[in-house]
C-alpha cells in the first residue's frame, strides 16, 4: 500500500514541475497501449516480444518517466515557499484524506498563481464565463 501512496505523491509532483511533460506521458501511453495491441502480432513474429503483454500502468510509468526525463532540462522549479508547503503536508500528523485534500488546495493555489500570457488569459476568462 505504501508503494501505491509514493506513486501518487511522484505523478502529483511530476503534474506540479512539469505539467506538458506529464500530460504529454499520459497521452502517449495511451497511445503505446493502444499501438501494442494493433502491432503485437508483428513484434511477436519478427522479435519474439509480445508487447501486449505490457499493462497499460507499465505503459503509463514508461512514458511519464520519459516524457519527465527528456524536459528535465527545461523544467522550471518550484518556488520555495511551494516546497515548504510540500513539507510541511508531509509532516502533519493528519489522516492521507486530510493530506490529499491539503495538496489538492495547494495546486489549486499555486495553479491559480501562475501569470498566463494575455492569449491564454482571455481563452480562460471566456471559458469561465460559459
Amino acid at each position: 500500500m505504501k508503494l501505491d501512496l509514493f506513486i501518487r505523491k511522484a505523478f502529483d509532483i511530476f503534474f506540479l514541475v512539469s505539467p506538458v511533460a506529464t500530460s504529454m506521458g499520459v497521452m502517449l501511453a495511451l497511445a503505446a497501449n493502444g499501438f501494442s495491441e494493433v502491432f503485437s502480432p508483428l513484434t511477436q513474429e519478427a522479435y519474439s516480444i509480445d508487447i501486449s503483454q505490457v499493462s497499460f500502468l507499465g505503459w503509463l510509468g514508461l512514458c511519464v518517466f520519459s516524457c519527465n526525463l527528456i524536459a528535465l532540462p527545461f523544467r522550471k522549479k518550484l518556488k520555495k515557499e511551494v516546497l515548504d508547503a510540500i513539507a510541511t503536508i508531509e509532516k502533519a500528523r493528519v489522516s492521507d484524506l486530510q493530506k490529499r485534500k491539503m495538496y489538492l488546495e495547494l495546486f489549486k493555489i499555486y495553479i491559480s498563481s501562475i501569470n498566463l500570457n494575455q492569449k491564454m488569459q482571455e481563452q480562460l476568462n471566456e471559458l469561465s464565463q460559459k
